[in-house]
Parts: C-alpha cells; sequence; structure tokens
C-alpha cells in the first residue's frame, strides 16, 4: 500500500457462507456508496449524551439541535467533496447530521478510489447477486480518523425476516389447539389490554421492509372486510414496493407488519421503507426515516451479531447502533424483533448468539410468547418455544434472547435485577464471554406462535402469521395509541422508554408486566435460557399490560 494511504480498521469482510462467486461487476456499472464521517469535536460525545436515556421523561432533541452537536463539521465534508471530485464520483447527497455524505460512480472508480476489487456473488437464501470485496479498504492518509465507515462496497444480505407462515405441527399438547383460529390483531390489543378508544390520530409508523412488497387490493380487503376498520394511508416512501420478487417470507412479512399496526392504530400514517439488504441500502432508510420525523419506527429483520460481524464489520454496525441513539433522542421509539432461534440464535458453533439490531442499547427489543389453551380458551402465557413443519422438514423456533458481545450493558439494565437463568439440570449451559457486561435483550415480549398464530391476508387469501417480527408492530401499534393520548395530553411523544418499563420492573409498581416465568428458548442444547420470575433472556420483564403503560408514562410526564 501506498505511503500516502492507510486502512480503515475492520473493514475486511468475510464471505457468506453459502455464496458463490460468478464474477467481476462490469467496470462501467454505476453504484452508489456512503462515506460515514466522525462527529464534530464537541464538550460531549454522543455516548455520554445518551445517558439521558437512563431516565424517563428525557428531553427530547430536535434536528437542529442534534446537528449541531453531533453532526459533522463542514471541514470534514469538503475534504470528502474533494476526494470525490479527484476519482471521478458524483456527490449525490449530504447530510451533516447523520455524518453521511453520499456518492455516487462506477465501480471502476470506487475500486481505484479505495483500492478494492469488486467481485459479484449469489446466494441461495437471497434473490438476485450482489457485490463485495476481500481486501481491507483504503483511504488517503489525510482521511485517516475522518472516515469511520464505508457503506456500499460490501453489499452482502444478512438479514432474514423473524416470521414465517408454515404447516405447524404442533407444540406439547397442541393437536386441539388446531381448533383455534388464528387471533386478529385487535383480539390481542384487547388481551393485552391496549388503550380504548384511541385510534393512532397523528402519528406516523416507519416499517422497515428487506425486499418483497404488498398488494393495495389485499390491504383494502382486509382492513375493510375481515377487521372492519377504515383502509389506513398507507405510503412507500422509500424503495420499491415490488410482491412476488424474491422469497415469499419477504412479502409475508411486509403484509403482516402492516396488517398488524393498520387494524389497530388504523388512523395513524403508514410509511413503508424498502431498503436493499445491506449495510447502505439499511442506513439509509433510516436516515431517511428520522428525516421524515416519523413518530414510531418497527423493524422485523435482523441477524446473530457474530456472523454480522465478520461480514458487514464492527464498525458498521456501531455506526448503525449510534444511528439508532440518534433515533431514541429525538424521542422517536424503536421496535425491533429479538429473533426466532433461541438462545442459539441460528449459529451452530455452540455459543449463544442474540440478533442486531435488536441488540442496539436504545431500542426496545421485543421478544415472543405464546399461550397455552384449555377447553380452546386462553389459560396461560408461556416463552415461545414451538416445532413447525416447512417442506416436509421439522425445525424449532423460540424467542431470541440472550446478551450483546458487542454493545455494553446501559446502566437502565446495570441498575435492574437482570436474571440469565440456565436449564434447570443442564450438564454444560452456555457461557457468554460478555455475561456480565452486556446489553441483555429482550426486553418485552408478546404473543408471537405460529399456533394458532395471527390471522394476515395476502394474496388474495387468507393466510396466518407469527414470530417475533409479529411482536414488533403489535408493541408499535400500542406506542401509536399511547402517543396520540399522550399529544393531546399536552405530553411529548413515548421515545425511548427503556428505562421506564426495567424501573417499573425492578419495582414491581403498578402491575405493568404479566411476568412469564414458564418454558425456556433453549432449542439447540446450549442449556440456556429459562424463563424466570422477574426479566429473563426469554421474554423480558413479560407482556405489557397497554393501559397501565400509557398511565405510568403520563404519571412520568407529569
Amino acid at each position: 500500500m501506498a505511503k500516502n494511504r492507510k486502512f480503515l480498521e475492520g473493514s475486511k469482510p468475510t464471505i457468506m457462507d453459502g455464496a458463490r462467486f460468478v464474477g467481476k461487476p462490469y467496470g462501467s456499472k454505476r453504484i452508489e456508496v456512503s462515506i460515514i464521517l466522525r462527529f464534530k469535536p464537541s464538550s460531549v460525545s454522543l455516548a455520554d449524551h445518551a445517558k439521558c436515556l437512563y431516565k424517563y421523561p428525557y428531553e427530547h432533541m430536535s434536528h437542529e439541535e442534534y446537528e449541531s452537536h453531533f453532526g459533522a463539521s463542514t471541514d470534514d465534508i469538503e475534504l470528502i467533496k474533494k476526494f470525490a471530485a479527484e476519482h471521478r464520483l458524483d456527490v449525490m447527497d449530504i447530510d451533516a447530521a447523520s455524518r453521511c455524505v453520499t456518492l455516487e460512480g462506477t465501480v471502476e472508480a470506487f475500486s481505484m478510489a479505495f483500492v478494492v476489487g469488486l467481485e459479484e456473488y449469489e446466494h441461495p437464501d437471497h434473490p438476485g447477486s450482489f457485490h463485495t470485496h476481500k481486501e481491507q479498504i483504503s483511504i488517503p492518509a489525510e482521511l485517516h480518523g475522518i472516515v469511520t465507515a464505508v457503506f456500499g462496497l460490501n453489499n452482502q444480505p444478512m438479514l432474514n425476516p423473524h416470521m414465517g407462515t408454515v404447516e405447524h405441527t404442533g407444540t406439547e399438547g397442541g393437536d386441539h389447539q388446531a381448533a383455534i383460529k388464528p387471533f386478529k390483531p385487535p383480539q390481542l390489543a384487547e388481551y393485552y389490554n391496549f388503550p380504548k378508544d384511541l385510534t393512532g390520530k397523528g402519528q406516523s409508523i416507519a416499517i422497515l421492509a428487506i425486499g418483497g412488497g404488498y398488494k393495495i387490493e389485499d390491504l383494502r380487503y382486509y382492513f375493510e372486510n375481515i377487521i372492519n376498520v377504515p383502509m389506513p394511508n398507507i405510503t412507500v416512501e422509500y424503495g420499491e414496493n415490488s410482491p412476488g420478487s424474491g422469497s415469499w417470507m419477504r412479502d409475508v412479512e411486509i403484509c403482516q407488519d402492516i396488517e398488524i399496526t393498520g387494524s389497530i392504530a388504523f388512523e395513524a400514517d403508514i410509511h413503508v421503507y424498502f431498503a436493499d439488504n445491506n449495510p447502505h441500502g439499511i442506513s439509509s432508510a433510516i436516515r431517511k426515516m428520522i428525516n421524515d420525523k416519523n413518530t414510531i419506527i418497527s423493524i422485523s429483520f435482523g441477524a446473530a451479531e457474530g456472523k454480522l460481524e465478520k461480514t458487514w464489520g464492527g464498525p458498521s454496525l456501531s455506526e448503525m447502533n449510534n444511528l439508532f441513539t440518534r433515533v431514541s433522542l429525538h424521542g422517536i421509539t424503536v421496535c425491533i424483533s429479538s429473533g426466532d432461534f433461541g438462545s442459539y440464535g441460528k449459529v451452530d458453533d455452540g455459543k449463544p448468539h442474540v440478533y442486531f439490531p435488536a441488540s442496539c442499547q436504545y431500542v426496545m427489543a421485543c421478544g415472543g410468547t405464546q399461550f397455552t389453551f384449555r377447553d380452546n380458551i386462553i389459560y396461560s402465557e408461556v416463552t415461545w418455544d414451538e416445532t413447525v413443519k416447512y417442506k416436509q422438514m421439522n425445525f424449532t423456533l423460540a424467542s431470541g434472547g440472550g446478551v450483546s458481545q458487542l454493545f455494553n450493558r446501559p446502566q437502565y439494565q446495570e441498575k435492574a435485577d437482570i436474571t440469565l437463568k440456565t436449564i434447570d439440570n443442564a450438564e454444560n449451559p452456555g457461557v457468554e464471554e460478555n455475561r456480565n457486561k452486556g446489553r441483555c435483550l429482550p426486553d418485552v415480549a408478546y404473543y408471537a406462535s405460529l399456533s394458532p398464530g395471527y390471522y394476515i391476508y395476502r394474496d388474495n387469501k387468507d393466510d396466518k402469521g407469527g414470530g417475533t417480527s409479529a411482536a414488533a408492530p403489535l408493541y408499535a401499534a400500542l406506542v401509536a395509541l399511547i402517543n396520540e393520548k399522550l399529544e393531546a395530553m399536552g405530553k411529548q411523544p413515548a421515545g425511548c422508554i427503556n428505562s421506564h418499563l426495567y424501573e417499573k420492573g425492578n419495582s414491581g409498581e403498578e402491575k405493568l408486566f404479566d411476568d412469564i416465568t414458564e418454558g425456556n428458548n433453549d432449542i439447540s442444547g446450549l442449556g440456556i435460557y429459562s424463563a424466570a420470575p422477574g426479566w429473563d433472556a426469554c421474554t423480558g420483564w413479560g407482556s405489557v399490560n397497554g393501559s397501565k403503560l400509557l398511565e405510568g408514562l403520563l404519571k412520568a410526564q407529569s
């Protein structure tokens, strides 16, 4: 490497398992790349300022306030503009608040600018092809310490939906459950005591979609004929709505997310953001959600931290965690599914894994529960853990949870009574290296089982869904109702409520949670984790009583 250049630390990716090399991309092919810059000099770091999120309520930052404290400096942006001009790259967008400069150019130009050899790959689990590289990214020495991440040169698709529509083969005692019809979302809203006479009016729910799409006629029929509510205002704000363009699960996912949120908060605006499945696409969509001033974000995708750290790189994940921190500082509530593969996270290395982005410090990580029934009536709520069938194969799903290996434990968890309970009589329970230091998840849980599942409608027919990716939009709908009431009372939107949840969970006040104390999410023999009284790594504090949460937030803001 030339003496006047430096490597960008953590920028050498590992090629994802199962990827097949298909050749070199055409040098004239045009691509888009995001350059993430350092924070401007400030007396307070973002991490230190985010400590305001350890108490509830906290003062929400305006976009202008955030940019003045934590945006990119004008001098740094000018250096990137100069770099782009020298390498025949076009500046497409400058987002100083997000510290991001978006460039466009040819594969050849970007390869020379960052001294990488881009290669094209395919993967059986993801539609189309993608490009990546095997080298560390190289930048001019004068940009060393200024550029913190580069998104768009490594476009490996890693996130997967946390749900499915599969033929159910039953859990213990599951035979009689087949007679029970899938739940319509308003039925679950009633079960969890969501506040009455609220519709989400004045709120905007941003839903992240990765590929796939929906048919507006399916949604209209679902809302007006199955749920019997007015058709919500649903718009695509980023990317392209393309039903049938990829995995059927991605179509199911976005339909489920819209139908769950819209059937409860039907007067909220539902904004859909279709992102490419890579750091550039996802971070671009999140930035657009922020700039569009949504009040709630719902995300039902993720992947194990360990896999993402190798393929996307630690700096990329850290920058996205910073992005979600910013979201929370603006007073936007983020609900993210915790994953559907229990404590092992679908990584067969004999270690526990949690899912990103649910592991980010200031998002609400949403785990899953299931019901037990007696005489076709709900008898109890336990940890979600069930066996399903797909294409004549059985596999087991469970609520994702555990300890982050990437992100430190936030103070609101340090003060709480965190119990990482192993399975009773487990011979060799898995041990995390970061067991007593990492961010723990999930925070809360709602119904996720596919038996009988959620009633959804897609492709002009009845369908059913579930997974922790159903729990996340259910929480998003609850927050929309709560925000409507808060704002009507002259209060600020809920924002990041994690510190409130942990304070009330630890004190046992106000009967905010239905504590889930039965079941486990050990589906791979690791010996972890088991549900327990109080917080646990299966369902967090348990399922939230919606009306009690509203009462508590109103009281806290008084």
